[in-house]
């Protein structure tokens, strides 16, 4: 029997996916939180921003990523979003089959 496919699971699935592929990338390039922070979502509240998305406080709702915010992410690291996307769908090794 097929199991039943929760969109909102894959996509909560693939977006921790994706920024723990960008924390293991921003670690490999030493390059601080707190640069990518600004240069992602702004001088005055960059780091905050990109702390809540990646590692919020216990209790506190992890802060989603918008398309945009990705396309600029992608954008940082020289490379189109669906390239990216797909960079990370490898190196994870994530596939739909294992979310149905």
């Amino acid at each position: 029997m097929k199991k039943h496919l929760d969109i909102q699971t894959l996509n909560e699935g693939f977006e921790i996916a994706f920024i723990e592929a960008i924390c293991d990338r921003l670690e490999k390039l030493k390059i601080s939180n707190r640069q990518f922070g600004i240069a992602i979502f702004g001088e005055d509240s960059g780091p905050r921003i990109w702390l809540r998305t990646r590692a919020p406080n216990p209790g506190e709702k992890r802060r989603n990523l918008t398309l945009e915010e990705a396309g600029r992410i992608a954008t940082y690291f020289e490379t189109e979003l669906p390239d990216l996307i797909l960079r990370i769908y490898k190196e994870r090794q994530l596939t739909l089959e294992d979310k149905i």
